[in-house]
């Protein structure tokens, strides 16, 4: 493995509660784009495991599709970074509303918070990709369904 982040780097990160925005979804887009993306896409999720195993929080970040940028983002986390699914869950709620500053409204299910919620049909924790399999939607305190299959 030739690319190693600092140790002291990401001990200094986990001690400053510096949480570091993955980012992985656009730079494996760019990288079947573009060749050259390959070896920054190799670099980040290196990156992104090593801070993982080091303790660093992750959020589940990307500059890329925001229709499915999530389930994007927690596939790779989960498969090539090697996130287990239960964090990778965690990255894409929890640190992310941390990392925005918005911990004290959404990100976690308590009396008070927004209710913003995805109910899905089968077990991420089984699988990251039952992220898909959407049952319905929860967006301050509104319910939305998905349209049933195959209607327009």
């Amino acid at each position: 493995d030739s690319v190693r982040a600092d140790a002291s780097l990401l001990e200094s990160m986990v001690r400053h509660h510096v949480i570091l925005d993955a980012t992985l979804s656009a730079y494996k887009q760019w990288a079947k784009q573009d060749s050259g993306f390959r070896y920054i896409y190799e670099i980040t999720w290196r990156m992104a495991a090593q801070a993982y195993k080091a303790g660093v929080e992750v959020c589940a970040g990307t500059d890329d599709d925001q229709e499915a940028f999530v389930q994007s983002e927690l596939h790779l986390l989960v498969h090539d970074a090697g996130f287990s699914a239960f964090d990778a869950l965690v990255a894409g709620t929890r640190n992310g509303a941390d990392a925005l500053g918005l911990a004290d409204r959404v990100g976690t299910i308590a009396v008070g918070k927004d209710a913003d919620l995805v109910v899905l049909d089968k077990d991420p924790l089984e699988d990251i990709d039952n992220l898909s399999a959407v049952f319905l939607v929860v967006k301050r305190g509104r319910v939305f369904t998905p349209p049933a299959a195959g209607a327009q």
